[in-house]
């Protein structure tokens, strides 16, 4: 069965990226912010002062916790931005 349109509706989506990032920790959405921002692994590694492991780790952790696919085929980061750009700010 599909979804009326209504239930997809721009404040239903914010609303369901505010729960989905929820469960990220601080660091998690503060990786999640340096992704949105076009970031390499790398990139946010130098920024936080960590290395490019510990950003792996994180964006496992943020890819896992957002529930996005593992098919090679998806850009997980592409939608991991999204969630973060779709939430409301807080």
């Amino acid at each position: 069965m599909l979804a009326s349109p209504a239930t997809h509706t721009p404040a239903s989506r914010s609303a369901s990226s505010a729960r989905d990032l929820a469960d990220l920790t601080s660091r998690e959405l503060e990786v999640l912010a340096l992704i949105a921002e076009g970031r390499t692994d790398r990139g946010i590694a130098k920024e936080l002062y960590v290395t490019p492991k510990t950003v792996e780790a994180h964006v496992r952790s943020i890819f896992r916790k957002l529930d996005l696919p593992t098919d090679s085929t998806e850009n997980r980061r592409v939608h991991a931005v999204l969630t973060f750009l779709r939430a409301p700010i807080q």
